[in-house]
């Protein structure tokens, strides 16, 4: 009995990672996979993210696609802890999760204002400042309507742009870690992809991305790559209704083949590569890995949420993601609320609320006993 319940544990810890469970080591980097599907929305597979956690230099998003935050919450990471957004570029499917971060963060505590790094445009319209100053004036109503009550320092946004053009440029630096961009081929200019580097280790991730020189001269060397090998044409025509050329166009020049993939792959020679940006389907898996395979022979993951790698100099180890739903998230610590900054109800309607004084009277005296008494909005 006594073995079997090893084994099994040994099993489970082989295979799965129970959110929030572990510490990593000093020299260890984990890597989530927190959205790796398409624009379309889909409840099995979230818009592309990929979160990096390391014991000393903190947290890393890169890409923040539609619906990857249901994802990251379950993660029992503290708002404090995830501030930092790498954009490879600014198709929803890789920043529409902004919001959520955003806004969810500030509610669960955190305390500094969001800091996100992105490529520029050909024009400053197309560039990642343009893009988060207006985000904030989309979602002005919904910043008015929460400054004062809770603090408004964490609902800004700090807008790091740099010069998509250049190659090899290092954009982040602290505590150990760097973050190196160059230019990713994708619809126009102005993607990137990044490199990220800490301990000796070095992982790709290359958003969406056309094989290329840029990312072959940035690449050779790292320890794991994330790049995309999307769905075949025939699956396009026949499943999503497009015409037949334009799902050629789609699947072999704005985006990566899964032969094409095999054959950078073999080009890159990482100790594991990664393929995403496709639906993991059991119609569309086998395609995909026989596709890659006519090329590339080496270590390789196909892609879904919540799928996470353990990663040091001695091993990869690709595991699953466990977590308890019915867990709340991990709380912060949030800063003072702002009173005098809270914008006030007109009469008009702060006049059409019924007097609920009585029903709450009980509740609101036992709060008050705990928490003293509340500010004045």
């Amino acid at each position: 009995m006594i073995a079997a319940c090893l084994c099994i544990g040994i099993f489970f810890k082989n295979n799965y990672y129970f959110a929030g469970s572990e510490e990593l080591e000093p020299d260890e980097i984990r890597l989530t996979a927190c959205g790796t599907g398409m624009p379309a929305a889909n409840p099995s597979q979230a818009s592309t993210c990929w979160l990096i956690e390391t014991r000393d230099a903190g947290n890393f998003l890169f890409d923040l696609g539609s619906n990857s935050m249901s994802n990251v919450s379950v993660l029992a990471i503290a708002p404090d802890e995830l501030y930092r957004v790498f954009i490879t570029h600014l198709h929803t499917d890789h920043w529409g999760g902004l919001e959520s971060l955003w806004a969810g963060s500030w509610v669960q505590g955190r305390t500094r204002p969001l800091e996100v790094y992105g490529p520029s445009g050909t024009t400053p319209e197309l560039g990642t400042a343009y893009a988060i100053e207006n985000f904030l004036k989309a979602y002005n109503w919904d910043r008015t309507s929460r400054n004062g009550r809770l603090n408004t320092l964490p609902g800004n946004i700090l807008a790091h742009e740099f010069d998509y053009k250049i190659s090899g440029q290092t954009v982040f630096e602290k505590d150990g870690a760097k973050v190196i961009s160059f230019p990713a081929v994708h619809a126009i200019d102005g993607p990137v992809a990044y490199v990220f580097e800490y301990k000796g280790l070095k992982i790709a991730l290359t958003g969406d991305n056309f094989p290329n020189k840029f990312t072959l001269e940035n690449t050779r060397d790292v320890d794991v790559i994330v790049h995309e090998s999307f769905l075949l044409p025939e699956f396009m025509v026949d499943k999503f209704g497009l015409p037949p050329e334009s799902a050629l166009e789609v699947a072999t020049k704005v985006h990566t083949s899964p032969m094409a993939f095999g054959q950078f792959m073999n080009m890159i020679k990482p100790r594991h590569a990664i393929a995403y940006h496709f639906l993991n389907l059991p119609i569309t898996r086998g395609d995909i890995e026989d596709g890659i395979r006519e090329f590339y022979k080496g270590d390789l993951s196909l892609a879904s949420d919540m799928m996470m790698w353990n990663i040091t100099k001695d091993k990869i180890n690709e595991r699953r993601v466990l977590w308890n739903p019915f867990n709340p998230p991990k709380p912060g610590t949030p800063l003072p609320a702002e009173p005098e900054k809270a914008m006030k109800m007109s009469n008009f309607i702060s006049g059409s609320m019924i007097d609920v004084t009585e029903a709450e009277r009980g509740m609101v005296q036992k709060y008050k006993e705990k928490y003293g008494e509340p500010a004045k909005y």
